[in-house]
């Protein structure tokens, strides 16, 4: 089974972060972004992934290999003269795939169980769907964010935000579909939206785009820094508040970040002015705390920390040394 990772975006809205670092390999929990997807996409069976570049190709050529179990595939589709958005990606990779693929966006911080995407995968294949889009039923959904308008008999009748479609459903998109060969029938050469500029015309054509809805699955925005500190808090409070362990999280932690350690910093190393908070700790070389973290500590294998001023959420990525400096704003601190 074969997958085509999306990776080639500029991640702007997480400057000055993405200036050096790809925004698939900024770390979300000390886990790559990208390890959340591809995370998935091993579980389902997937062999071989096909990612696209722009941004950093040279980072992401360096850094991804090292990601990958020894046995996955890797093809490289290079997009670095143009960005050919999520559309135009299929359109310079449609010799590879002649079977049922996924498609997966390489930023989305999407959790959940294997067992449904095995099923949707089975059912895709077996009606021969063009299209087969995962959709998570979620509070807001649709109000000031795009999402999935789906009609009835789980049928696409729209991609948009506040639209009023009688009939219709709002559901968030994760970032994960599955597609039929057949699609690269609607997929015009060079740049296009995979969604205006493909999916709705193929349904206009007379093909029906399916929505399968997954209340077993979590998604966060994390795009910004605003989002991205929200989405670490969630992801805190799933893996450490009344001991109710997130398996999905622990699994990608097992998977990508085996020796870090989740729990109460004073329960963890004990002495801390915090012994409450939570934290969520890879190998550290040095650590030295003395002032107060209201709400979680993240960090990285190798960081080197010393703080001295009170701060509310703190995240440090591999190999990173931080420095406690009177003139950085200490309210929320993501330090790679």
């Amino acid at each position: 089974m074969k997958a085509l990772i999306l990776a080639a975006g500029l991640g702007t809205r997480l400057k000055p972060y993405t200036d050096t670092c790809p925004k698939p390999l900024i770390p979300l929990l000390n886990i790559p972004m990208i390890g959340y997807p591809l995370h998935l996409l091993e579980q389902v069976g997937v062999t071989d992934i096909t990612v696209n570049l722009h941004h950093l190709p040279e980072v992401m050529k360096s850094e991804l290999p090292k990601l990958l179990k020894p046995d996955m595939g890797l093809t490289w589709s290079d997009e670095t003269d143009q960005i050919l958005d999520s559309g135009g990606a299929l359109s310079k990779v449609k010799d590879q795939f002649d079977d049922h693929f996924w498609v997966a966006n390489a930023d989305s911080f999407v959790v959940g169980p294997q067992r449904p995407l095995e099923a949707i995968y089975k059912a895709h294949k077996a009606q021969d769907r063009l299209v087969t889009l995962i959709g998570l039923p979620m509070f807001g959904a649709g109000q000031g964010r795009s999402a999935l308008w789906v009609g009835p008999e789980k049928g696409l009748a729209a991609v948009g935000t506040d639209l009023d479609i009688p009939g219709t459903t709002p559901l968030q998109y994760p970032g994960l579909m599955v597609l039929s060969p057949r699609i690269f029938d609607f997929v015009p050469d060079g740049p296009s939206r995979l969604f205006q500029d493909i999916l709705i015309p193929a349904i206009e054509s007379g093909e029906k785009v399916f929505v399968e809805s997954l209340s077993s699955f979590s998604w966060m925005e994390s795009g910004n820094p605003d989002d991205y500190f929200k989405a670490t808090g969630w992801g805190m409070n799933q893996l450490i508040v009344g001991g109710a362990f997130h398996p999905q999280l622990v699994a990608l932690l097992n998977r990508f970040a085996p020796m870090s350690r989740f729990g109460k910093l004073g329960d963890l190393i004990p002495g801390t002015p915090s012994p409450n908070t939570f934290c969520l700790i890879d190998q550290f070389k040095e650590l030295d705390l003395q002032a107060n973290i209201s709400q979680y500590l993240v960090l990285g294998s190798g960081a080197r920390i010393s703080l001295k001023q009170d701060v509310e959420r703190l995240v440090l990525g591999s190999e990173t040394i931080w420095t406690d400096r009177p003139e950085v704003s200490q309210q929320n601190l993501l330090v790679l």
